[in-house]
């Protein structure tokens, strides 16, 4: 048990309490009768708890037009709770806006893309504050968003603040921006979203590739994705031309062809960030994780569509032996389109770490899903300690409840590709 964390969480639940009830006595007496607060507070409530009380220490009135939603009365779901979080954290930084946004009619019911509408402009506001309340002054926001528009909000995050400065403002225009749609079900999912979104008219075959990507990881991962409106945006002059930012999947316009043939691939390592990704206020991956599993998945995705060979797609490293040395070094994030350099050793290091653990496919398949699933718990046993998520981790994943010659197969992987343990 992560005690530390669990004596975290019911710290910062008191607080919350603490001064909610200084400001609301009955609304906080309310929300201590509350059933999710009744069986423990997960990570999500406590993010749920901190936009409460955001909402309630401002005018309040975001708060009283909260509490009157139907959704909010009967229960809330994990959906739920990450909105609550985010308009919390908006209302740290405008409470009108708070305000204005709760009262909006996208938000009399709880969808995903609602969600991931907030989400957006919860990260517009945290990096880009005066691009944010340019933003909220938006003829399109002003006068209400729709259930529609959220899935265009939804996609802003990223285009609005670094990557792709003025996106926001063609893509809420009301003419020249293409939406493709595709819902599909899935095994674990269920009935899932797919969205396609470009300036111009997208190529039905990236579709057609995203569709493949999602089914195959999916179906490899043996889990639900955490989300069921995955959308990919298309859009010319980024920064950076491939990036999963959780609301979305964002490439370069000119990426959406069939001229390219690496491209099918680079969707599938991106939704694979679906499932991998970082969590800076839980437990922390170390990079070559995130980027050598989801390397990996798109290796896996590539073999099914073309029949290509379960082999590492990416040059070895030429930087460090291993990944122990890799994690010493620490090098820079900054990326140079086609100049290789020491950060490309995430992906080259950690796509071999995970594909050259041959345990055979069922042992693979239940080790790497207990990482994935033990990386969105708040709390498990593996003697570990306390975060991040490390090569303890990733050891104790592999290790766990299996037999002897699995135990050795997992350390020679070890020795070889991660090298010594710290």
């Amino acid at each position: 048990m992560d005690y530390y964390r669990l004596y975290q969480q019911q710290f910062k639940t008191l607080y919350y309490l603490r001064k909610i009830l200084q400001q609301e006595p009955e609304k906080a007496e309310t929300l201590l009768n509350s059933s999710w607060l009744a069986d423990g507070v997960s990570r999500d409530e406590e993010r749920a708890l901190s936009g409460l009380r955001r909402l309630y220490t401002t005018d309040g009135s975001g708060l009283s037009a909260l509490t009157t939603k139907s959704w909010f009365k009967d229960g809330l779901s994990s959906e739920e709770l990450a909105l609550i979080g985010h308009l919390g954290s908006i209302a740290n930084r405008d409470a009108d806006i708070a305000a204005a946004l709760i009262a909006m009619p996208f938000l009399d019911s709880v969808e995903d893309w609602d969600v991931l509408a907030l989400r957006s402009l919860h990260n517009i506001s945290a990096r880009d504050a005066d691009g944010f309340m340019e933003l909220m002054t938006h003829p399109k926001i002003t006068d209400g968003i729709t259930d529609e528009e959220t899935k265009i909000v939804a996609v802003l995050g990223q285009a609005t603040y670094a990557y792709a400065p003025g996106a926001a403002e063609v893509l809420l225009e009301d003419t020249g921006v293409y939406i493709q749609e595709r819902l599909i079900e899935l095994p674990y999912s269920g009935e899932t979203l797919l969205a396609v979104i470009g300036v111009q008219d997208p190529d039905t075959r990236s579709m057609d590739y995203f569709e493949h990507a999602v089914r195959t990881i999916e179906r490899f991962m043996g889990e639900p994705y955490p989300i069921d409106y995955l959308a990919l945006l298309y859009y010319d002059n980024l920064s950076n031309n491939a990036n999963n930012n959780f609301t979305h999947l964002l490439f370069m316009g000119e990426d959406d062809t069939v001229d390219q043939d690496s491209h099918p691939g680079v969707i599938a390592h991106e939704a694979a960030h679906w499932y991998w990704y970082g969590d800076s206020e839980g437990y922390q991956y170390r990079k070559w994780i995130t980027e050598g599993a989801a390397d990996f998945l798109r290796i896996i995705s590539e073999n099914e569509r073309i029949g290509r060979p379960p082999e590492p797609i990416k040059s070895p490293c030429r930087y460090f032996d291993n990944i122990s040395e890799l994690e010493k070094a620490n090098p820079s994030r900054e990326f140079i389109p086609g100049v290789d350099q020491p950060r490309d050793c995430y992906y080259s290091l950690g796509q071999r770490f995970f594909l050259y653990l041959a345990l055979g496919d069922e042992p693979f398949r239940t080790a790497f899903r207990t990482l994935y699933l033990r990386s969105r718990q708040d709390h498990f046993t593996d003697g570990c300690g306390r975060p991040p998520f490390n090569i303890c981790r990733v050891a104790a994943a592999f290790r766990d409840g299996t037999s002897a010659e699995i135990v050795r197969k997992v350390d020679e992987v070890i020795a070889r590709w991660y090298g010594p343990l710290p």
